[in-house]
Order: C-alpha cells, then sequence, then structure tokens
C-alpha cells in the first residue's frame, strides 16, 4: 500500500486559511470545545448503547453532540451569536458533515462486528470517535472560512 502525498503549496487554499494568528487561536479553542463535546458524545453512547445498539446509540450521540458542538463552536470559536441566514448555514453544514461521519461510522462497526463478533462497547466507541475526526476537521475548515474576520 502507497500513500499518495498532496503537496501544500503557497497556492493552496489550506495553508492560506490556517495562516493568522487568529487561525490558531480558533483552532485551540475549537480542539477545548471538542473535547468537551466528545465527553458528551462518549457519555450519550454509552447511556444509549444498551438499549439502542451501537448503530442507533451512535447516531443519537452524534446528533445531540454535533447540534451542542455546532452552537458551542458559533459562540466560543467563531464569536457568532446573531445572523439567523449564518447560523442556519452553519448547523446545516455541520450536519452534512455529521452525515458523512455517521455513515462511515456504521460501515465501519459492520465492519467490525462481522470480524470480531462480540465487540466491547469501548472499542466500538474508540472505531467511532475515530471516523468522526474527519467530520471535526470538515466543520473546523467550513466554519473558519464563513466566518473569517
Amino acid at each position: 500500500m502507497s500513500a499518495v502525498a498532496i503537496p501544500l503549496t503557497a497556492a493552496s487554499p489550506l495553508p492560506r486559511l490556517l495562516s493568522s494568528s487568529s487561525a490558531t487561536a480558533r483552532l485551540t479553542r475549537f480542539a477545548a470545545v471538542g473535547a468537551a463535546s466528545t465527553a458528551l458524545y462518549w457519555g450519550l453512547f454509552l447511556l444509549a448503547r444498551p438499549a439502542l445498539g451501537a448503530t442507533w446509540g451512535i447516531l443519537l450521540a452524534l446528533i445531540a453532540s454535533t447540534l451542542v458542538n455546532t452552537a458551542a463552536q458559533r459562540r466560543y470559536t467563531f464569536c457568532s451569536t446573531a445572523e439567523p441566514q449564518t447560523a442556519s448555514r452553519d448547523h446545516i453544514a455541520s450536519l452534512a458533515a455529521f452525515g458523512g461521519s455517521w455513515l462511515l461510522s456504521v460501515w465501519v462497526l459492520r465492519i467490525l462486528g462481522s470480524l470480531t463478533p462480540g465487540t466491547s462497547a469501548l472499542a466500538e466507541l474508540v472505531v467511532a470517535q475515530s471516523c468522526t475526526l474527519a467530520g471535526s476537521a470538515t466543520r473546523f475548515l467550513l466554519l473558519h472560512a464563513w466566518h473569517r474576520r
């Protein structure tokens, strides 16, 4: 298996997007809010899993933590409290990123379950959490691009 390197040049949008000190501060606040949201996500999943199973427990935990996370990110990371149009856009983009994360989580959990029946809740949680990192990165880049000042 070979890795494909994607060069980040000065012409690439990502280095320009994250080059300012405000981007670094935002990324730090984004991570702090994300850590709190992750704790919420884990708690909700561990509470819901016995009754709903892994797939639906992940869905419930992701929906709730995504909505709470987006509201907190808008307020604390991007200092945006007004503008209903941007709130709608931000929540729709976050839910789209959530949808991708959830589908990836379900797919990976099904593979995990077929390879290792009787997987523990903790193992399922670690696998599902790794899938949500891609959605978090996408959400940060979208929100940062839209709320640049």
